[in-house]
């Protein structure tokens, strides 16, 4: 569940219950911090937007804070096992 509010207060009432909803270019959502959704159910579409800090981002596209912490751990432990190895230390 992402945390999206419409860029124009209008379009809360473009939206119904049951409506068939599609969330366009997330990956250039989550960077630009503006989407289109498009209501599939109407023929419409309107914008949305987010205010997440980059960290939410990073999170968001691990897969979740879990995902992304375990990323994040992998990357440190491969930095500091690549850093022996060109010392000529054994891993």
């Amino acid at each position: 569940m992402l945390p999206l509010e419409f860029a124009d207060p209008a379009g809360y009432d473009a939206v119904q219950p049951g409506d068939e909803l599609l969330l366009e270019g997330l990956a250039d959502a989550l960077d630009g911090g503006t989407a289109t959704v498009r209501n599939v159910t109407r023929g419409t579409a309107f914008q949305v937007r987010h205010e997440l800090s980059p960290r939410q981002i990073i999170a968001i596209r691990a897969g979740g804070r879990i995902a992304a912490h375990a990323a994040h751990t992998r990357d440190a432990e491969h930095v500091e096992h690549t850093a022996h190895v060109e010392h000529g230390e054994k891993a």
